[in-house]
């Protein structure tokens, strides 16, 4: 079978051309594909994890983090179901990742084989392309033109059959070049001047409210008078000017829109989807290339792949900017004040440990972390970015993702992250390399409390234990056993004179006892009229 491990390392080397990041997991059946992969060093860097869906969350991160494909290998069997929670993750962040499983002889899940599933499309909704490679009939022609033409903006899934003996590894070396030729194929079509009855629209406008949602790359270039509305997890959030809206979008003053126009995707803010649930645009614009996409608040909806700039360049200031800043001007000193008294000092330690941070960039776990760092940072903007999946995975895979995005950084990353969602990604830490330097800031509240925020949550009653998952639990014995340094906070006096080494490995975790959910809920819910 030399022949399959010629044709094999033929692949791998052609995809090496546009991928310079494999993460691999262990197993007998992918063996041969990951002896391809380390014949390409020094040309590609390997990373190892054991876990395949930790695994495939920290080529997730990676990918964020260096805005290229990033492959993640697994064995036959089950392992590859493993893959689906990060790869339905990156098709909505619309991220390059590629999954390469190993796989049996063609239909050998219908004979006496185990670890055998029909892997074929398992992915199914998730990836752009699905390659099956079976090398008794391969076509090397037709799955090079796949690597040099294929969009890296979305999940690709390779797999690969493979036959006995698996470790023959007898071939000659490719002599080509293994330069980097990757395809920035864009999806959709090329930027384009709006039509006629677009530019109709946007004559006549009178209220148009802009959202920018979720995204990874900015794409405003200017400021414009119009009322902006950034996601915190928006690489434009830098550009919004209103930041206080949660507070007053119940109050009469602000009327509904005739124009909203969107950009990005996924909005954190309930409140701001609940109003414009309630008071939806007369017609909603969104920018993407994305053609398929529907509005949630209208049926009158139209998909334009212009330059937001090209189209916000269309309006000046108008009574309906002057409205939402008044707002903005009135409730701004109302809120900051509310921030200096004594029954939000909670909030105010995690502000202030927040802000020890050197790099002005914070990732957050999902539920309560990303919406305490959102209320943060729309009161006080001390961060750059803001780095969180907001994709489809929950608290799924948090800590694994941003070990995968650390791990391609040369300086010292911070994650906040909330008790469960640690617990739940332990296995992040058998990440082989970790990150040789990072904060890790763990919210213990025993328990998912962000559920008891939820409306109606009291009628649970007795049931709540089963909604919040209580527990008992340090995080001090996984930092322990995976030898990082742990630094417990237990008051608020330890909060605020909290000293966190700027280099190296730590975990810090904080004793909550509520007061952030508490704080949260006080400062969330007090709307003002």
């Amino acid at each position: 079978m030399a022949r399959q491990f010629q044709q094999l390392y033929e692949c791998v080397h052609s995809l090496a051309k546009v991928c310079k990041h494999f993460v691999v997991c262990p197993g007998s059946r992918n063996a041969p594909i990951i002896k391809a992969i380390a014949q390409q060093l020094p040309l590609v860097s390997i990373y190892s994890h054991i876990d395949e869906r930790a695994a495939a969350y920290f080529a997730l991160g990676l990918a964020k983090q260096i805005q290229a494909p990033v492959a993640v290998v697994c064995t036959s069997g089950s392992a590859v179901l493993n893959f689906l929670p990060a790869i339905a993750e990156a098709f909505y962040q619309h991220i390059g990742l590629i999954a390469i499983t190993a796989d049996r002889p063609t239909n050998a899940n219908i004979g006496f084989d185990n670890q055998a599933i029909n892997q074929q499309g398992v992915f199914g909704n998730f990836v752009q392309t699905q390659t099956n490679l079976d090398f008794k009939q391969f076509d090397y022609e037709k799955y090079e033109s796949i690597v040099n033409t294929i969009n890296y903006q979305l999940p690709w899934h390779i797999n690969i059959h493979l036959n006995e003996p698996l470790y023959d590894f007898t071939h000659k070396k490719s002599l080509q070049s293994n330069e980097n030729q990757l395809a920035n194929k864009k999806i959709g079509q090329e930027i384009v001047e709006p039509t006629d009855a677009l530019k109709n629209i946007l004559a006549k406008a009178k209220k148009t409210l802009v959202f920018l949602g979720f995204s990874q790359v900015s794409k405003i270039s200017g400021n414009y008078k119009l009322p902006i509305i950034a996601d915190t997890c928006s690489a434009d959030f830098k550009h919004a000017n209103i930041y206080f809206y949660e507070h007053y979008l119940s109050n009469q003053d602000i009327e509904h829109p005739d124009l909203l126009i969107t950009s990005g995707s996924y909005m954190l803010s309930k409140k701001l989807r609940q109003w414009l649930t309630k008071n939806p645009p007369s017609f909603h614009l969104h920018l993407s290339d994305n053609f398929e996409w529907k509005s949630a608040f209208t049926p009158n909806c139209d998909v334009s792949n212009c330059d937001i700039n090209l189209i916000l360049s269309f309006f000046s200031d108008n009574k309906y900017y002057q409205q939402w800043q008044k707002q903005e001007q009135r409730v701004r000193e109302i809120c900051l004040q509310n921030w200096k008294k004594n029954e939000f000092l909670a909030l105010n330690g995690l502000k202030h440990c927040l802000q020890l941070a050197k790099t002005n960039v914070i990732h957050c776990g999902n539920s309560m972390a990303v919406r305490l760092v959102a209320l943060i940072q729309n009161h006080f903007r001390i961060f750059d970015t803001i780095i969180c999946n907001r994709g489809t995975s929950g608290i799924d895979g948090c800590l694994s993702t941003f070990f995968g995005s650390a791990c391609a950084s040369n300086k010292q990353e911070w994650l906040l992250i909330g008790d469960v969602s640690f617990f739940y990604d332990c296995n992040a830490f058998w990440a082989t390399p970790l990150p040789k330097s990072f904060a890790v800031i763990v919210i213990n509240n025993a328990g998912g409390k962000i559920f008891e925020l939820l409306e109606g949550s009291q009628n649970m009653g007795d049931s709540i234990p089963y909604l919040v998952t209580p527990h008992q639990k340090s995080v001090k014995h996984i930092a322990a056993m995976h030898h990082i340094n742990y630094i417990g906070v237990e008051n608020m006096k330890q909060l605020f004179n909290i000293k966190i080494p700027t280099d190296g490995q730590t975990i810090i975790e904080i004793f909550d006892e509520n007061l952030m959910i508490e704080n949260y809920r006080s400062l969330i819910s007090d709307t003002i009229a």
